[in-house]
């Protein structure tokens, strides 16, 4: 491989790496643009091997399970190095990610490992250089902030992790949470409520303990007619953390007149984990 992917957080030892030259994201995240030789020419790759992404440039031959590809001389009849820097033109580049996971190096006996952290409590070791004298050049997030490349050392070194492991709680992952949480909202109030549901349980996934996308999944729930366990195992969640959950106690509370459970009103069950009277 022409670098190294981490698919799991096992420490990888990179070493210096041909001469390639990292890009950037295109604007979807789908595949990556870099550059090689002299003069430049450009490779294009891609995440997914089994699947051609939507942008990947037209001409460009790529073999079944092959991550990259050569781009032609001219994409869109401009030269293949000016379209792909036009491609990921305005690609934010930071330590942080937007959803606020943060790359470090840590020196030590010779060695540097490439940390990415969330928060004080979560962090992984996605590479390892031979060498302690690394300096981060450029780190490039992909736009959904599931992964990310490192280039060290003036470019003769690159990390290319894969962190979606860490955006599990944390600070990171209360953020996440918040993005799909409010991405279901959307479709929520366009009475998408199979499509909000998918995006409330994955809130739910990025951060188990945020009250807001329990409440948004039981009410999708009980909007849709069809089902009841999302509804009850949310609402019965909210109850167990209500008494060290000021948010949980809140939103239990609305429960008892928000129009979303007006058709369930009449469970027992309901009644009882939103806290109202027996019938």
């Amino acid at each position: 491989m022409l670098w190294r992917r981490m698919l799991a957080f096992a420490v990888v030892v990179v070493s210096a790496l041909p001469a390639y030259t990292f890009l950037g994201w295109n604007p979807a995240g789908t595949f990556y643009l870099q550059s090689t030789g002299t003069p430049p020419h450009v490779q294009v790759c891609r995440e997914d091997t089994t699947d051609v992404p939507a942008g990947w440039p037209e001409g460009t031959q790529v073999g079944p399970g092959a991550s990259c590809g050569d781009v032609a001389d001219t994409v869109d009849g401009k030269p293949a190095l000016e379209w792909a820097k036009k491609t990921v033109k305005g690609v934010h580049i930071d330590k942080r990610s937007p959803l606020g996971l943060e790359v470090k190096l840590e020196q030590k006996s010779g060695k540097t490992d490439v940390v990415v952290v969330n928060g004080p409590d979560k962090r992984a070791v996605v590479g390892t250089l031979d060498t302690d004298k690394a300096k981060i050049d450029d780190t490039y997030w992909r736009p959904d902030g599931k992964a990310v490349v490192v280039v060290v050392n003036g470019g003769a070194q690159q990390v290319h992790a894969n962190v979606a492991s860490l955006l599990v709680g944390g600070p990171a992952g209360r953020k996440l949470a918040m993005k799909l949480h409010d991405d279901g909202m959307k479709l929520y109030k366009k009475r998408d409520w199979s499509g909000a549901g998918r995006l409330f349980e994955d809130a739910i996934a990025a951060d188990p303990d945020w009250a807001p996308a329990r409440y948004a999944r039981a009410a999708a729930e009980a909007q849709s007619g069809v089902g009841r366990t999302a509804m009850i195992e949310n609402l019965q969640w909210l109850k167990d953390h209500q008494d060290k959950d000021a948010k949980a106690k809140q939103l239990l509370a609305q429960a008892k007149s928000d129009g979303a459970f007006d058709a369930w009103i009449g469970d027992p069950e309901v009644r009882d984990l939103v806290g109202l009277p027996k019938v």
